[in-house]
């Protein structure tokens, strides 16, 4: 028997009924009497009876509680069948809250009269928190509710005492207890929530062999194999059957928090001061001690590049010595890439694990393994079909709602436009989603077209065979954003059809276009009509975002290749973490040829296998991509610049632009380089008519802009405007660059003057016409 301080709250009305509460308690335990003295009392006896049969509800360590009150701002609200009526004025009403801190620096805030309560870890956030939260609570209240929140008479905080026999912490809810709150602030329970994954299909006896692994009293196990192959899968089926028999009756109550999942990154979260996440670690481990625990990393990697300036001051570094001495036991993750980089980084910390290979499935037993998830959704739809439903119901059920092809069509699908997947791990995943989202619908090829189009931003035309796509469709469709460029343009296009019939090696990017010639010519025109082109499925943010640029000139000297590869904290670079979260892009890398030699070097693996791999070990995949380069070699060459006569003249300048420009090429980059190209694309200067239809194009995506657009007002102009800006918005040196600028100059800042003028006008066409002092705009009625 012992004596334990619980925190209660009591307080009375206005016709002295007093009421209490236990604080803490998450059930809000409650008693009433005519004087406080009984409710006390029954406090007392209700703390003990909780102690005895739910002491998972309460906690005894509290050893500060302090009342506070704040002030909120309320409109009642009246309900009138369907409708809300709020009454005219706000109601100020006075909420009292309680705030607890435990000895271990836990700190809770309950607000009884509201059934509220919150963690928090500033005493600076505490009235504002408190405030929202109840202002949350007070928000549809009716005048009745309101009236029943007056502040109460003689509200008082206070410890009672409690006589209780020896806690049994088998029965406590591992969240509540003082001891393992430590594992909660920066892991995550492995086994807690199991819907989460699936079985290890096909892995049946690898999960056995590691889960008899995992019962051993020693030994740190890295399982290594291509990301997406199912080692995480792999891991939680293994640590299911170790955790299913116990002998001891504590550890089988916690037997679904005998593994973490722990990140390097939430372990240093919050943590400013020097030695502060190093305490947190030590406290961790001890907490595992009380459960018989392991640490699970999904990337042993991950943990070395943070908490320290180095690998030998990291969060893994810290582990070490703990590892070593058997006082801490871990399963993690690594790629073939990420182990070479910890034989490099820190081998101490490799030589602490047995490495076990997970090898990826073939494409046999890959598809085998996907037939054999759907029998498992099929079997899982028909057990929850609901007991009253028809035959044709549970039929539909028991098909999974999935067709019969559906495994072939999905598993080409993510083997054919996301060879870096490795199969089956997202396929099964994507089969998993289209599962839930399904309800009772059958999914047909159709429905498989569509989410996938959704997931890769694809169009159906590319994704679909029996869609036709012909070579002059997409040539036109890039010609109408890139003018006067038929040769470049049908050299992207070509790059599109190959990868529609399927023909583009599965082991390079989609194309490795370098495009030559002149500024101002559209280089970066054709590079944003690709993105736009292939990628309009992208419903979720503008196709602009599938198009990737660097400024290559930015990338010099001694560090170049460090700035390419790596952001701040041992990040990867922005654009890489871009192609990571969506590998259907177009990397555009401009102005090529003054990068640094050292970039060539990296970008040789990109161009040729299309993978990337840094420091860390972490690899990066572009056979999804198209990568454009961009270089103004040959752009001074006198064959390709100027306006010419005849189109005889002009096949003739092109021609010679070609041989000329390939021939710069091939003596600026080295041979290993220039030889992983699929072709060389030279711009050519632009014509009179190429520049005159540019300068129409611009002027007619002007009445989009939203001056305009808002307004419902379209824009027409007479031909000396065009003749105007083919004038003084054209340069040989520059190409076509300087229209933009012109027509902002000349145009656009008329236009915006003109618009102020009149502030009323809509539904109206305007006329641009040029007078005797410039650009007039003119509405016509």
């Amino acid at each position: 028997m012992s004596s334990v301080r619980i925190p209660i709250a009591t307080w009375s009305n206005s016709q002295g009924i007093h009421f209490g509460v236990i604080l803490g308690d998450s059930e809000v335990s409650t008693a009433v009497d005519c004087d406080q003295a009984g409710v006390r009392n029954q406090l007392i006896d209700l703390a003990t009876w909780l102690f005895e049969h739910a002491d998972w509800r309460i906690e005894s360590d509290w050893e500060h509680a302090e009342s506070i009150s704040v002030r909120v701002k309320a409109r009642p609200r009246y309900q009138d069948g369907p409708r809300t009526v709020p009454v005219a004025q706000s109601t100020s009403v006075k909420i009292p809250c309680v705030r607890l801190q435990s000895e271990y620096g836990y700190k809770l805030c309950v607000q009884p009269h509201l059934g509220l309560s919150f963690n928090y870890d500033q005493d600076a956030d505490l009235r504002a928190l408190m405030e929202h939260y109840a202002a949350e609570s007070l928000r549809a209240q009716t005048p009745w509710d309101l009236a029943l929140l007056l502040p109460p008479l003689a509200y008082t905080v206070e410890f009672i005492a409690v006589n209780i026999k020896q806690r049994n912490f088998a029965r406590m809810a591992p969240e509540q207890r003082g001891d393992l709150r430590v594992l909660f602030d920066v892991a995550e329970p492995l086994l807690r929530d199991r819907r989460n994954f699936g079985a290890a299909f096909g892995r049946q006896q690898a999960s056995s062999d590691l889960a008899q692994r995992l019962r051993a009293s020693r030994g740190n196990i890295l399982l290594v194999g291509a990301r997406g192959v199912g080692k995480t899968t792999l891991l939680i089926e293994a640590a299911r059957k170790a955790v299913r028999s116990n002998s001891d009756e504590q550890l089988q109550a916690l037997r679904d928090y005998r593994f973490w999942r722990i990140s390097g990154a939430r372990v240093i979260a919050g943590m400013r001061y020097l030695g502060q996440w190093e305490e947190r670690v030590e406290a961790m481990i001890a907490a595992l001690s009380v459960v018989q625990g392991q640490l699970a990393a999904d990337s042993l990697l991950e943990l070395i590049r943070t908490g320290g300036d180095s690998p030998e001051s990291s969060v893994g570094a810290f582990l070490l010595p703990y590892l070593q001495r058997g006082e801490l036991r871990m399963v993690a993750e690594a790629t073939p890439e990420e182990v070479q980089a910890l034989r490099r980084l820190l081998p101490g910390l490799l030589d602490q694990f047995e490495l076990l290979t997970v090898p990826a499935f073939d494409n046999n037993a890959a598809l085998a393994l996907m037939r054999e998830v759907v029998a498992s959704l099929a079997s899982s739809s028909v057990a929850n079909a609901p007991h009253e439903a028809s035959p044709e119901l549970i039929n539909r059920a028991g098909s999974s709602k999935l067709a019969s092809a559906a495994p072939e069509l999905i598993f080409n699908l993510f083997a054919r436009f996301l060879p870096q997947a490795v199969v089956p791990g997202p396929a099964v995943q994507f089969l998993h989603k289209m599962a839930r989202s399904a309800k009772t619908e059958r999914i047909d090829s159709a429905r498989i077209y569509l989410e996938f189009a959704a997931l890769s931003g694809l169009p159906l035309t590319l994704l679909q065979d029996e869609v036709p796509l012909a070579f002059e469709t997409v040539q036109a469709a890039l010609a109408a954003s890139v003018i006067g460029q038929g040769a470049a343009v049908a050299a992207a296009a070509q790059s599109i059809i190959t990868l529609k019939a399927g023909l583009n090696d599965p082991d390079r990017p989609v194309a490795v276009l370098l495009f030559t010639g002149p500024t101002g010519t559209g280089k970066t025109a054709l590079a944003r009509a690709l993105a736009r082109y292939c990628f309009a499925a992208d419903i979720s943010a503008q196709s602009e975002s599938r198009l990737i640029r660097l400024d290559l000139s930015e990338y010099q000297g001694f560090d170049a290749a460090k700035r390419f590869l790596s952001a701040e904290h041992g990040q990867p670079a922005r654009w890489l973490q871009q192609v990571d979260a969506q590998p259907f892009s177009v990397v555009l890398f401009d102005e090529i040829e003054k990068a640094s030699p050292d970039i060539f070097d990296v970008m040789l693996g990109v161009l040729d296998e299309g993978r990337l791999t840094d420091a860390f070990g972490r690899r990066f995949d572009f056979r999804s991509a198209i990568i454009i380069l961009t270089s103004n070699i040959g752009g001074n060459l006198k064959a390709s610049a100027g306006f010419h006569n005849n189109a005889t003249d002009a096949a003739s300048a092109a021609l010679a632009a070609r041989l000329a420009s390939t021939s710069s090429v091939s003596k600026f980059f080295r041979p290993e380089f220039f030889n992983r190209l699929d072709a060389v694309v030279p711009f050519s200067a632009l014509d009179a008519s190429s520049v005159r239809s540019i300068a129409e194009k611009e002027l007619a995506e002007l009445q989009n802009r939203e001056g305009l657009a808002a307004y419902q007002l379209t824009l027409s102009w007479d031909e000396e405007i065009v003749e105007l800006l083919v004038k003084v918005g054209f340069d040989t040196r520059f190409g076509a660059r300087p229209l933009q600028r012109a027509i902002e100059q000349n145009i656009v800042n008329v236009i915006a003057s003109w618009r102020l003028a009149h502030p009323d006008l809509h539904g109206k066409s305007l006329r641009l016409s040029l007078g005797e002092r410039g650009v007039v705009v003119r509405h016509c009625y």
